[in-house]
């Protein structure tokens, strides 16, 4: 572990092999020098920041091992030329992250060992994100750092949609800042959306639609629009839900639903027993009813989350089940 090493500034500077990340890029020489409390707290700081990197790529679906983040600071030709065939074989946008985290890892390396008068090199902050170019769409207008690490769940959680959907929505990159609130967001959006109901999916995307219309949701209407697209078969469908739903011909059970959607996010302080009657009249059960209402309560939330934080599509959702 300790061969072919060099001493800069009290720290050792191991170039090859590596055991690990750490061994790769900085390590104490505690035997020569005692670090400061400065210089503990931006060597703990750089291998915080290389965790933070592995977890942007693999919400791009490219996972690296601390010897391959090892290679990729101090430039391993051989390990970008595997990469660049890798991404290109798995149709992943893997190469610009690639490239991005070495840049930024590289930078932080040369800040850390370099002079005390020297000057900082322009780093980026952890709450920027390595994007692919074809996205430059940033998820909200706030600036929050990571509060903790994803953990294995969301890391998978977020892999799926990779493989899925191509890409990782914006929303959950949003509440990525916080491990916590962006499960408790997905356990309530898949439990409403995904789970067993007297409703059909597209009924569900279709009430979301609706009510993020009412609430003029940029996010919301581009994104679920889109899904409404992709379940009906129908890009006229999506549409005229996102204009004026009461532009398409629905039959009288969907129209029934959503003007219960509209009204409830409109006027909710209007609704009474005639309003569950009438979609009782049209076969919903109360259970029915219930989730309508679920559904409904939970777009108006995050509609308003979206506004609130200028939140953006990612911009493949514009392309979807166009026809």
């Amino acid at each position: 572990m300790w061969h072919n090493c060099r001493i800069v500034d009290g720290f050792l500077w191991q170039p090859y092999p590596y055991t690990s990340a750490a061994d790769a890029v900085i390590l104490p020489l505690m035997a020569r020098k005692s670090l400061s409390p400065e210089e503990k707290t931006e060597q703990e700081e750089f291998l915080r920041r290389i965790e933070l990197r592995k977890q942007e790529l693999a919400r791009s679906g490219i996972k690296l091992s601390d010897n391959k983040i090892s290679e990729l600071v101090t430039g391993k030709r051989d390990l970008m030329r595997n990469l660049r065939s890798k991404t290109r074989m798995k149709g992943l946008p893997g190469l610009h992250n690639i490239k991005k985290l070495a840049e930024v890892l590289r930078c932080d390396l040369r800040w850390l060992l370099s002079e005390p008068d020297a000057p900082k090199p322009q780093r980026l902050t952890d709450s920027q994100t390595i994007e692919d170019p074809s996205d430059d769409t940033n998820a909200t207008a706030l600036s929050i750092a990571p509060e903790a690490p994803l953990g294995e769940r969301l890391e998978a959680y977020f892999g799926k949609c990779q493989e899925k959907l191509g890409f990782v929505p914006n929303v959950l990159k949003a509440y990525a800042f916080n491990p916590v609130k962006l499960q408790a967001f997905a356990d309530m959006y898949n439990d409403l959306m995904l789970a067993d109901s007297g409703l059909s999916k597209l009924e569900r995307e279709m009430i979301g639609v609706v009510v993020s219309s009412a609430n003029h949701c940029y996010y919301c209407l581009v994104a679920h629009g889109a899904a409404v697209r992709q379940l009906s078969g129908d890009p006229q469908l999506g549409e005229m839900l996102v204009a004026n739903y009461r532009a398409a011909e629905l039959s009288p059970r969907h129209r029934g639903m959503l003007d219960f959607a509209w009204k409830l996010t409109a006027s909710p302080h209007e609704m009474d027993e005639p309003d569950r009657a009438a979609l009782r009249a049209q076969g919903f059960a109360d259970r029915d009813i219930w989730d309508i209402a679920a559904v409904a309560a939970f777009f108006n939330m995050t509609n308003r989350m979206a506004s609130a934080v200028d939140m953006r599509p990612n911009r493949e959702y514009h392309a979807l089940a166009r026809g």
